[in-house]
């Protein structure tokens, strides 16, 4: 042991421990290089042991024992620098938080647990610390009124952090880190898909999902409905619809598919929030326990057959919708001047970002507005009014887009429901540059990530009047209950915005005008909201927990 051993190499281990973090760890952004890290560090284990015994006469277990002496050193030395600049040199410190959050962005996960209700978690912390709350190592939570557009806006020098590669290296509109290159796709290949001319080529096929859900609301007359489940239901049909241009029968089956469970599961993982490194440490792991590939399989598959048929709907196929193109045909008009289209990785990733992305907005978003809805019957009755106002002489089979976007109660409801219920309520997140950044008159030091929770925003009554309460007024005629407009941004903000939310906008006006035009709602029996509000889970995007209500014809009570 003694020929192996020397007290020099465990000194030089803990110096480049320290070093390592500090020039390394703390520098650079190591999450994509974490599979030649894991490499390394395996074979330094493996390979130390021979490389001592190659140049000294000890004996192998002498130099095994001597190897792991060193890489422990090495490991505690860069655990210990880590822990110190964290508790004590970290520009961060001087932020109020959880006084654990200091030593590592493990804190958030461990606070947020198996509930998955990170957005609640943040909405008591920001009550009990302010606007600006130090919630890991290096990781704020900021619901100050400009943080929106200092941290969304096209002139913003904040970006796109780690966070965005989960699904590296796969990556989508929605992960794409670099703003040219995510701007010259957005403006290319997306940005047809969403013209007005597509979306009037959408619509047709939207109202046939949302007639289906009105005949399942008709056979259940007077019974509880379970909103969350068929909205969700809804959602997919129209999604997997305009992303594959297939019908899928979700809506008809009533019941949801094993892709939605294996989708939910796959998610679920991204509601723990999990550091970055520590997500893409468990991608690694061999099996797929989530069902996260059995999904990209899956829908690589369904992408595969629209491409081969060039999203013609086949003979046999169960329910013909309305002709048009889909999403990913006009997508396909880029993709295709490859060979071999329906195998490019970011064709398949940008399908799948489609489905995911499109139908999780709209099902939360309708469901939750429907529960306010139930609360505020009066509300329901103003907006009816003001739509069949529009509508004139037409009967309520003649109601279009066009009649919605028309009327301001309506959407006054919907940007209600999006303020109070965002599609993302943890908000999305940015770093800030090398150089640090305002937010309003507070100084943020450089590289360091922010979330921007729109479910705790959405609620500061430094921003809205009576910031709880559904006033649909404050959209169009009592605009003085809005503080601050440019903190409203449920689709994010300038180029970095959903590109998709004018469809959201057109489903959750044609679902709700269609269904409220016809029927009175009230929560079922025993039925409050509680565990709409309090058990649906943050995964990124919400995962509803079940509500149940009544729906009855228009003028049936009285």
């Amino acid at each position: 042991m003694a020929e192996a051993f020397h007290p020099s190499l465990l000194l030089t281990a803990a110096v480049a421990g320290v070093a390592t973090h500090i020039l390394y760890f703390q520098r650079c952004e190591y999450t994509r290089h974490l599979r030649t890290l894991v490499w390394l560090f395996l074979g330094s284990i493996a390979a130390g042991p021979l490389l001592l015994a190659r140049f000294s006469a000890a004996s192998i277990t002498a130099c095994i024992l001597t190897n792991t002496a060193i890489i422990g050193t090495f490991v505690t030395a860069t655990i210990l620098s880590t822990l110190f600049y964290r508790l004590f040199l970290n520009p961060l410190n001087r932020f109020p938080g959880p006084y654990l959050a200091r030593l590592s962005n493990f804190w958030i996960a461990f606070h947020v647990g198996t509930d998955l209700d990170h957005h609640l978690k943040l909405e008591a912390l920001h009550r009990q610390y302010g606007s600006i709350v130090r919630v890991g190592a290096n990781r704020l939570s900021i619901i100050h009124p400009d943080v929106i557009d200092a941290g969304l806006k096209n002139d913003s020098v904040a970006s796109k952090g780690p966070s965005y590669d989960h699904d590296h290296p796969h990556s989508n509109l929605h992960g794409l880190r670099d703003k040219r290159v995510h701007d010259k796709l957005r403006n290319n290949v997306w940005a047809p898909a969403f013209s007005d001319r597509a979306l009037r080529e959408y619509e047709p096929q939207v109202r046939v999902f949302v007639d289906k859900v009105l005949a399942q609301i008709a056979e259940r007359e007077g019974q509880p409905m379970n909103l969350s489940m068929w909205f969700v239901l809804f959602s997919f049909d129209v999604m997997w619809a305009l992303a594959f241009g297939k019908y899928y029968g979700y809506i008809d089956a009533g019941e949801r598919h094993e892709m939605q469970n294996i989708l939910d599961n796959a998610i679920a993982v991204l509601g723990l929030s999990l550091p970055q490194w520590f997500m893409r440490l468990l991608r690694m792991l061999p099996g797929d326990s989530t069902g996260h590939f059995k999904f990209i399989r899956y829908t690589n598959s369904e992408l595969e057959d629209s491409v081969r048929n060039n999203f013609a709907q086949k003979d046999d196929a169960e329910l013909k919708l309305p002709p048009g193109k889909v999403i990913s045909s006009y997508l396909l008009e880029h993709y295709k001047k490859a060979p071999n289209p329906e195998t490019n990785l970011m064709f398949q990733s940008d399908a799948r970002l489609i489905v995911v992305a499109g139908s999780d907005s709209v099902a939360t978003t309708s469901t939750f507005l429907f529960y306010e809805l139930a609360k505020h019957p009066e509300i329901v009755s103003r907006m009816r009014e003001d739509i069949r106002q529009i509508l004139g002489d037409r009967s309520v089979e003649e109601y279009t887009d066009a009649d919605g976007v028309r009327s301001k109660y309506l959407n006054g409801v919907i940007n209600e429901a999006l303020r109070l219920y965002p599609p993302s309520p943890a908000g999305v997140n940015r770093d800030t540059p090398s150089e640090g950044m305002r937010v309003g008159d507070v100084y943020i030091p450089g590289n360091v990530n922010f979330n921007m929770p729109g479910w705790v925003t959405g609620r500061d009554e430094s921003i809205y009047v009576r910031a709880h309460e559904l006033i649909p007024e404050r959209w169009f005629s009592e605009p003085e209950l809005i503080k601050n407009h440019n903190a409203y941004a449920p689709f994010a903000k300038g180029s970095w915005a959903c590109i998709g939310k004018n469809l959201a906008r057109m489903e959750l006006r044609s679902m709700t005008a269609n269904v409220l035009l016809r029927y009175d709602l009230r929560m079922a029996p025993g039925e409050d909201g509680c565990r709409l509000q309090h058990k649906s889970q943050d995964h990124g995007m919400m995962c509803l927990a079940p509500f149940e209500v009544v729906f009855t014809p228009v003028g049936a009570n009285g």
